[in-house]
Parts: C-alpha cells; structure tokens; sequence
C-alpha cells in the first residue's frame, strides 16, 4: 500500500543490490556500519541532489553499506543502484519500512521536507536520525517584522526543526546556514558545520587543448572571453543581473565576449511560466550568449570558461558552483551573500561584490582588463580548495557525525 503523500514512481526499481567484488573500493579498515538515506526524486534537479549522491559515494569508501528509500526515480537511478541497495518507498508500506531501517544504524536525510518521514520513520525502526542542512529556514524575518509578525513566516514543526527537535543531529553546509537556523530556532549544540566537498579528479584545471576543444564543440572561437553561469534560471540566482551586465561589458570591452547559461528554470514553475520567464532573458541578452539547458558535462564546460560569475541575489547556503569552478582553475566573481563568503575566502574576497548589475559588470571588467589578476585569482582559488574543500576531508567529517550519533 503507498505510503501517504507519497507519489508512485513510473519505473519500478529493480532488487535490492547486494553488494560484490564489484563495489567501490574502501579507504578505511574499520567495522562496517549502515547507513540509510531517506531521499526524494533521483534526479540531478540541483546541487542538494548530486551533493547526496555524492555523499552515498563517499561513505560506501569509507566502509559504509548504503540503503536508499527513495520516493520517485530519475535520471540519478542507475548511479544510485551502482553505488547502494535501493527501495522505491511508495512499494513498501510503513511496517515494512521500518524492517528494513530496523538493519542500518543510522537514518540520513538531505531534505528538510523529508526530516518528517524520517522521524517517523526512525520512530518506527528505533533509529536515530540525522538531518543535511543544505538550505536556510525559508521566510525568516529579521528586525522589527520579527518582533511585530514573528521570526518565521512560515511555520515549522518544533518536535522537527525548532527547540523541541526530535532530530538526533544535523549537519549545515556552511556557518551562515547554522547561524540562520540556530535564530530560527533550533539548539545550537546539535548543529555540525560541514562545508560542501570538491572531487579535485573530476573538478580540474584545464590540460593542454582541453580549453579550445571545449570551446570548438560549443562553435566558439578561441580568443573570445568566455563568462559562465551555472545554476538554476530564476531570479533568486541573479542571471537577470547578470545578463545585463554583460551587455554592458559587451558593449565597452574591445574583446568579443560570450556568455554560457548552463541550466534550467526552477522545477515548481509550469512548464508556460518557465518558458516565458527564459523567453524574455533570451530577448534581453546579447545575441553571443549560449543557452546550453541542463547539461551532464559542467565538469568539462568549466575548463572552457575565462570567469565564472555566482550573481546570486539570496543569502547562498554554501555557493557550490564557486567552489566547482575555483577547483578548475576559474576565478569566480560572486555576490557578497550568504555562505559565498566561505567559499571566497582570504585574497579571493576581492571578487566579492554587490548584487547591482553595476557591481557585477565593473567585477567582471576588472579579469578582462587584468589578465594577471585573472591567472592569480585562479591559483589562489585551486588551492583554497584543496585546502579547505577537499571531498575527502568532508566525508571524513560527515563519517564521524553519522558513526558519533546514538
């Protein structure tokens, strides 16, 4: 019988995979322990969902066995099924449920919708549960709207996310986001700050070629100066700021620029508001600027790229892309918002700049008049990186959170 609220995925996944000879290899020698992710659609809709695919792949070689309870299958299935034991939750019904959780030690859950089920689920099992704060609390007010109409606008579950937390841990991807929730209402003793982690092998500098190559499948020349954008299309992000300061820079610069927009609308817009919203960008925009929709080859793109710009307008949890792209050897400019200060840390503050178009177009100018500046800030931002975002050093992390919990 399918669990309440729940949607009935299309595709029915296959057996539970065992794990073989064939699984990915272990960094670790220690006592194996399960773990059981509680996820929604399988599908790369963002970085929260590749980040927890990710994660699943970093604790398999840290000698965890993995289950995911999933809600709906996508284009993220057969790497899942690849890397652990998966169950599609609408099959199985609660009793069910809490069997098979009964078997892993600890309930792992990436999305503050799903921190609910979790609960009643590890309710069930008898298990802990710990939550990834990839997110901030949505509606927080701040100043005298918190004192006259409250700090949130949106309510949360106290016994979920307020003082009254049923959830064993939580883990936030940056200190920002923990500051946001611990004013929002949750314990501060029971926050853990894990920043995001970086493949530094999938995430890399540009070898000899690989630049032009790129660029030649995307039918752009080589001397042209190449700005990326990387996220979702929406106006949170800034790319209608971005778009209009790049015609600006456009217009000034004697260099012939080209912008890359690599992604797609949000998911809760309609399929007409979604095209009417890109639609009018397309209109704004220069004629030299590439709309590639989602694409499986960021890693790859990044390589073919001067700048990449984080023009976001809402305080970022973390700013993934900033950190993707500091890892290739790209210098970024990003809006001075939320957990963007973490990531453009030290001497990369200085490509921290306002949420103005202005500010973002002047930021963008200054790598194209100083190339000098351009290459500094791109070495400076490969080792920050491997510095401070290693993904070996965040799973490490993350593996003594989950094997810490009771």
């Amino acid at each position: 019988m399918p669990l309440p609220h729940e949607t009935t995925a299309a595709h029915r996944s296959s057996a539970p995979r065992e794990h073989t000879s064939s699984s990915p290899s272990r960094e670790r020698g220690t006592a194996t322990r399960r773990v059981g992710f509680v996820a929604g659609a399988l599908e790369a809709g963002g970085g929260l969902e590749r980040y927890e695919l990710a994660t699943a792949k970093g604790l398999t070689r840290r000698g965890w066995d993995v289950l995911c309870l999933y809600q709906k299958n996508g284009d993220l299935l057969r790497e899942w099924s690849e890397t652990a034991e998966v169950r599609e939750r609408s099959q199985l019904d609660d009793e069910r449920i809490a069997e098979v959780l009964s078997r892993v030690d600890v309930i792992y859950v990436h999305d503050y919708e799903r921190f609910e089920t979790a609960l009643r689920y590890g309710a069930k099992a008898g298990r802990p549960v710990v939550g990834h704060l990839h997110l901030p609390p949505l509606y927080l007010r701040h100043g005298w709207r918190a004192l006259v109409r409250g700090r949130l606008a949106r309510s949360y579950d106290p016994r979920v996310l307020g003082r009254q937390t049923e959830m064993t841990r939580f883990i936030a991807v940056s200190h920002h986001t923990r500051a946001l929730w611990i004013e929002a209402g949750l314990p501060e003793d029971r926050i853990e700050v894990v920043h995001n982690g970086i493949d530094l092998n999938t995430f890399r500098p540009a070898r000899r070629g690989e630049r032009d190559e790129v660029r030649a499948r995307l039918g752009i020349e080589p001397d042209a100066y190449v700005i990326g954008f990387v996220g979702r299309i929406e106006p949170a992000k800034g790319i209608e700021e971005l778009v209009r300061a790049v015609n600006a820079v456009a217009e000034r610069s004697t260099r012939h620029v080209v912008l890359l927009v690599v992604g797609e609308p949000s998911r809760w817009r309609t399929e007409e508001e979604s095209k009417s919203y890109v639609a009018s960008l397309r209109r704004k925009a220069t004629a030299d600027t590439r709309w590639l929709g989602h694409r499986s080859d960021v890693p790859e793109l990044y390589r073919g790229m001067d700048l990449v710009v984080v023009p976001s307008q809402w305080d970022e949890p973390f700013g993934l892309v900033a950190a993707e792209a500091l890892a290739s050897q790209v210098p970024v400019v990003a809006t001075r918002r939320g957990g963007l200060s973490e990531v453009l840390t030290g001497s990369l503050a200085v490509n921290l700049v306002d949420t103005s178009w202005r500010a973002i177009a002047r930021g963008i100018e200054r790598h194209i008049e100083d190339p000098g500046r351009a290459a500094w800030i791109a070495e400076q931002g490969r080792r920050v990186v491997m510095r401070d975002f290693d993904v070996a050093r965040a799973m490490e992390r993350i593996d003594q959170v989950l094997r810490g919990v009771e």
